[in-house]
């Protein structure tokens, strides 16, 4: 990281501009939410341009930070938003990790004039402790080095507990499906926009029922 970063600057407000450049950093979780994204901003601004681009690899921020091509896909673009995946964090809750890396990240997307926006992981299939864990975690870090803090966690316990039958996992219990995955691009929305999700229009792209997205977005 050039050693002229500043620490300590405020969070760049980017809610409102005319070419959305949303940069996703982080590892299988990140998988294809940016054309998500880009999906529900175009819904709501038809006339707007929105690009969307997710770091290579799938790293987490500790391994990234010295990562040449990640440091130079942050620097390289005129991004709006950054969102930063891939924080180490204890399954159990037992240990704690180094959230150096994190600030770090977060300290250059601020320098950049971009808006840093943390992505707690959802939590894993039938676990009703990880979603609030990981979100306080992550608002932990920004005591640190003020960002965003996306409530992804909070939200999937919500739709959890209000529409159990909706399933929001793949298989595997650990990754979200296209269901999950519309709802954490729809907290996303919310904070890259400063829209409300629920004003959003059904979308027929995104392969979720109409019924499902309706309920999704009044989560969000």
């Amino acid at each position: 990281v050039p050693s002229t970063t500043q620490s300590g600057l405020a969070i760049p407000n980017n809610q409102v501009v005319d070419h959305y450049q949303i940069l996703l950093m982080g590892n299988s979780h990140v998988n294809s939410l940016s054309s998500m994204i880009s999906h529900l901003i175009k819904a709501r601004f038809p006339s707007k341009q929105v690009t969307s681009s997710s770091a290579q690899g799938i790293y987490y921020l500790s391994e990234r930070i010295n990562d040449k091509a990640s440091m130079d896909k942050l620097t390289n673009t005129p991004w709006t938003h950054v969102i930063l995946q891939a924080q180490k964090y204890s399954s159990s809750g037992d240990y704690t990790y180094p959230t150096d890396a994190a600030v770090s990240w977060i300290r250059q997307t601020k320098n950049q004039n971009a808006t840093p926006i943390m992505f707690p992981e959802h939590p894993r299939f039938n676990n009703t402790t990880e979603g609030l864990r990981v979100y306080l975690l992550h608002k932990s870090i920004t005591e640190e080095e003020v960002a965003c803090v996306a409530p992804i966690g909070p939200a999937w316990d919500r739709a959890i507990e209000l529409y159990p039958y909706i399933n929001l996992h793949q298989a595997d219990g650990n990754h979200a499906n296209v269901t999950g995955k519309l709802l954490t691009a729809l907290v996303f929305y919310q904070i890259i926009t400063g829209e409300s999700a629920d004003a959003l229009p059904y979308i027929e792209a995104i392969d979720v029922n109409e019924l499902n997205q309706n309920i999704l977005r009044q989560v969000a």
